[in-house]
């Protein structure tokens, strides 16, 4: 339980697994999260792996920066006020799978699905699977800046706006796999 005071859990070196918890209460702010994996440009962070943990009420849920290698499985992330997992600036080989996503974002300007933006160079080779993604604000998934994404086997479900919104405009993108989805009832709640 954070307190409300900050990041609940900062990973900040290679090698780690979370499994078991529940992460809450990280402060209200954009730069908190209820976990930060964070890297630096040229000395990523590798092998991370969050498994069956609630990530529940913080401000974002799960945010990789720099990060390759790693994964995010059987985890429940809910009313969290930001994207559920961001997946930011460089992360490579990284797989989402098996994941209850729902109700996070505030429905007023902030995203709650998945958010994949590679922002200065670009992500690639993120693999979401087997998951449900259901009742977010804005988009179920949203990319942009990134390659060599596959989404498949998932349910994207209720989302305010969109399931999965593929953004070229905000820098290249390029080999994004959409198969074996249930996307429905998205864009319903305007």
């Amino acid at each position: 339980d954070g307190g409300m005071t900050g990041t609940v859990v900062q990973i900040s070196m290679s090698s780690v697994t979370i499994s078991g918890f529940t992460i809450t209460n990280g402060c209200k702010n954009m730069t908190t999260h209820g976990i930060n994996v964070d890297g630096q440009p040229n000395i990523p962070i590798s092998n991370v792996h969050i498994r069956q943990c609630i990530i529940k009420n913080n401000f974002g849920g799960i945010r990789f920066n720099y990060v390759t290698d790693s994964s995010i499985d059987d985890c429940v992330i809910h009313n969290n006020s930001l994207c559920s997992i961001t997946i930011y600036l460089s992360s490579d080989n990284v797989n989402v799978n098996n994941c209850l996503i729902k109700d996070n974002g505030d429905k007023k300007q902030h995203p709650g699905g998945i958010c994949i933006d590679g922002i200065f160079y670009q992500c690639s080779h993120i693999r979401i699977t087997n998951c449900t993604i259901e009742n977010n604000s804005f988009e179920g998934i949203s990319i942009s800046r990134s390659n060599h994404i596959e989404i498949y086997n998932n349910e994207i479900i209720e989302n305010s706006e969109r399931g999965i919104f593929i953004n070229g405009i905000a820098g290249p993108i390029s080999n994004i796999l959409v198969h074996n989805n249930i996307i429905t009832k998205n864009g319903e709640g305007n």
